[in-house]
């Protein structure tokens, strides 16, 4: 029968509208939390956060992709009961991976926070210990609902969870500040918690309405060999508790497989998924460990040191943030769309080209704007928190920024080669190019960062470094498990021609309207127009070709 199917795109859109909200609350977010704790508070608060963040990944990152790739490929054979399954494994999974890490933090928190030169700490990790098993867990039923090619459930749990953390880490933070600003970031985890909380029953009441619905699904045709198999599936058929008329029902008994094998496949397929999802938290993590003492050591004083740290990794890094939204969108809604089969090798090449010129196209356009308004981005978003105490945190923000805006694009690129890779079933691949490009940039960071000129600026040079080394590994090996060829001229020529002509004409705008607006509304609007100009020009260009886009999105195929 006919049935329209949505590809990747259209899932990738879906992803990039949630992402893009959920960014830009966690960016008004700081917004006040900056307020509340200030630099130096900020500071403290992200030595703990990429910690969570590292725990988190590794008790469910791989889960995520994992269940994305073996849901759908169930979703596709109409077989509910294995998908089930493949659910549950990655359930128990990341219950056991997440305890267990809370526990080791629990334990290790109090020496963790005294090496962290302050051991004032330790409270704010153990409020953050129930958002590592919640978070897991929420982890677990988004990767089932993307397999399941229904990235809106996946979309709204992340839009709830920013939500609920703006609300809950504010107002907790606020409240606590009153006993310092060590107090005030307990209170702004401990909303972290709450949040993930919030978000994992939501997400659990829309499995069990999805799953209400289902019980009135038709399985699949598949072949009844004997039986045996016949009284096999009679006991699966109560078991799940799903009326079927058995006459169309004819399987082999090798379709289904058993809780036991979902286990060893989710777990396999997951531990080198997991490993490099891990590698950027452990970086941060390491980060969070060593920059303060670096810093320290080229002879800043400990209370600037806190400030330089908040202000790369709180600010910087959180604008940096936004258009990586955009790769990791199209990293997620492509693995599932990914087949090694050579019967779909044209329909593969096509989605991951497509994937490819997504992510360049919107990382260049933000790294020109970054450049060139690195200043008025800074003053847009975090003017009114930024102050000029024993440094100008606004000026040095902005350089940050300046600096740090090319390796976005580096940043983004390397984010969608692991996806391909991950997709195409090279798991351990991205593990090893990541882990070689870490080593280098963790010898960058320990030589930069100790010398007082370069300070907290030698981070985005490390960085630039670990991305494009990284992403150059990457795409060697994505060259040799398939044949991907890219036009220069629509690919790199137009976009970049493209930019400059968006840099300049927004340079204009800001300089005609700058007498009649307020800063932040000028800023805004710059922004707004740059990326009407900028989509205007690849459509005129044909870099974007919209009548071929909207054939693919509505692209319709036989399923029998």
């Amino acid at each position: 029968m006919l049935k329209t199917k949505s590809n990747f795109i259209v899932g990738a859109i879906i992803l990039v509208i949630s992402n893009l909200i959920t960014k830009a609350i966690g960016a008004i977010y700081r917004v006040p939390l900056l307020r509340t704790l200030g630099s130096e508070g900020l500071g403290q608060y992200q030595m703990i956060l990429p910690i969570f963040a590292l725990f988190l990944v590794i008790s469910s990152s791989g889960i995520v992709v994992t269940l994305s790739k073996f849901v759908s490929k169930e979703t596709e054979h109409k077989n509910s009961i294995n998908a089930k399954k493949y659910l549950l494994s990655g359930i128990v999974i990341s219950i056991l991976a997440s305890v267990f890490l809370s526990a080791l933090l629990i334990v290790f928190a109090p020496n963790i926070a005294k090496y962290q030169k302050s051991s004032g700490l330790y409270i704010s990790y153990i409020a953050i210990v129930p958002a590592i098993i919640l978070g897991s867990l929420l982890s677990v039923f988004r990767g089932y609902f993307l397999g399941k090619r229904k990235m809106i459930f996946s979309g709204l749990a992340q839009v709830i969870e920013a939500i609920s953390k703006l609300v809950f880490s504010l107002v907790l933070s606020t409240r606590f500040s009153v006993y310092g600003y060590t107090m005030a970031v307990f209170g702004a985890l401990l909303g972290i918690s709450i949040s993930e909380l919030v978000s994992f029953v939501f997400i659990l009441i829309v499995y069990f309405l999805q799953k209400k619905k289902e019980n009135n699904f038709i399985l699949p045709k598949i072949f009844k060999t004997d039986e045996k198999n016949y009284s096999r599936f009679k006991r699966v058929e109560k078991l799940v508790d799903i009326n079927v008329n058995i006459s169309n029902v004819y399987h082999s008994k090798n379709r289904y497989i058993t809780f036991f094998q979902a286990l060893k496949n989710v777990f396999s397929f997951s531990f080198f998924v997991m490993l490099q999802s891990s590698i950027m938290p452990l970086i941060n993590a390491i980060d969070s460990l060593i920059i303060v003492p670096l810093l320290l050591r080229a002879g800043i004083i400990q209370s600037v040191a806190y400030s330089l740290y908040g202000l790369e990794n709180g600010v910087v890094s959180s604008i940096l943030a936004l258009p990586t939204v955009v790769a990791s969108a199209v990293g997620a809604s492509i693995i599932p769309n990914i087949k090694k089969d050579k019967s779909n090798i044209n329909s593969t090449s096509k989605n991951i080209k497509n994937a490819f010129n997504i992510v360049w196209l919107s990382s260049i356009f933000c790294a020109f704007a970054f450049v060139i308004f690195s200043n008025d981005i800074i003053n847009f978003l975090y003017g009114s928190g930024l102050a000029e105490k024993a440094i100008n945190e606004l000026s040095i923000s902005a350089d940050l920024l300046r600096i740090n805006s090319f390796n976005l694009v580096y940043l983004c690129l390397l984010s969608i080669s692991t996806s391909v890779l991950q997709g195409l079933e090279r798991n351990k691949v991205p593990v090893i190019n990541l882990a070689t490009a870490g080593i280098l940039r963790l010898f960058l960071m320990i030589v930069l960062l100790s010398k007082g000129r370069i300070n907290i600026y030698g981070t985005a040079i490390a960085d630039m470094a670990f991305y494009s080394f990284a992403l150059i590994l990457n795409l060697r090996e994505i060259k040799k498990a398939i044949n991907l060829k890219f036009g220069l001229a629509n690919f790199a020529v137009l976009p970049v021609v493209c930019c400059v002509a968006v840099s300049l004409s927004m340079v204009l705008i800001k300089m005609l309207l700058k007498s009649l607006l307020t800063p932040r509304v000028l800023t805004l609007a710059v922004i707004l127009c740059g990326c009407g100009v900028y989509l205007s020009l690849l459509i005129a260009t044909k870099v974007i070709d919209l009548k071929n886009l909207s054939k693919t999105i509505l692209k319709k195929r036989q399923i029998t």
